[in-house]
């Protein structure tokens, strides 16, 4: 059993992370609270402490995903990331995401109060993410289509 003894992780590198995380704090004074630059070593130990990590995707990335957000999932842990419009076509709705601060807000106390949901869906997510999003199997698909 892993000891997640970090609430929020929250990985961003930009303006926009560094504005998240104040809302965030101040909302969740009480709780442990950690914010990592995407390029920082040993990662897999801070997702695998965390119960819930917040994904800041790079903001000229319109449609899809940084690789954090798919390292933070096959970890194990449960994450919430801001929305993409192929988040649908990507994750089948197994992904939770977010378009303001108050939505986030709102989703991390709920699935902070809810650790049995969380833990289930964090699960749904790492064996869709397993069976679609590793390099072994975007690596098939573009064999396909040469």
């Amino acid at each position: 059993e892993l000891k997640r003894d970090i609430d929020i992780l929250l990985i961003g590198d930009d303006l926009a992370a560094f504005i998240l995380l104040s809302k965030i704090k101040k909302e969740f004074y009480d709780r442990e609270i950690i914010l990592f630059n995407s390029a920082k070593l040993n990662l897999n130990k801070i997702y695998n402490r965390s119960k819930i990590a917040v994904i800041l995707n790079n903001l000229i990335l319109k449609t899809d995903f940084d690789l954090s957000l798919y390292n933070a999932i096959l970890s194990g842990a449960f994450v919430i990331s801001d929305f993409k419009t192929n988040t649908e076509k990507l994750f089948s709705g197994d992904l939770e995401t977010f378009n303001t601060a108050e939505e986030l807000i709102h989703k991390i106390n709920y699935f902070l109060k809810n650790p049995k949901e969380r833990e289930k869906k964090s699960l749904i997510l790492r064996n869709h993410a397993l069976e679609k999003h590793t390099f072994k199997n975007r690596a098939a698909e573009i064999t396909k289509v040469l």
